[in-house]
């Protein structure tokens, strides 16, 4: 049996939402019953860890990742090493 739920939530952030999940082709509702039975499971803790600037991507390395998959998706491969000396050379 199941129940129906309903809450609130900012527009905003629910059109972004149901707009990414459109996009990736996963339901919302699928989204909240992942989430809800991981965090049952106790897969999933909520809480707030600092951000440690140093190891979030820039711009240009999220580039790079980008073109790496697309070389892979076309078949021009690179090592590992020859990845990532072309992220440090820069």
């Amino acid at each position: 049996m199941t129940t129906q739920v309903t809450f609130r939530m900012d527009e905003e952030l629910k059109k972004r939402a149901m707009a990414k999940a459109k996009k990736e082709g996963v339901s919302l509702k699928t989204i909240y019953l992942y989430l809800t039975q991981a965090r049952l499971d106790g897969q999933m803790e909520l809480g707030m860890q600092p951000v440690h600037r140093e190891l979030v991507e820039s711009p240009e390395d999220r580039a790079a990742w980008i073109q790496w998959r697309k070389d892979l998706e076309n078949g021009d491969v690179v090592d590992g090493e020859e990845f990532l000396s072309s992220l440090l050379s820069k």
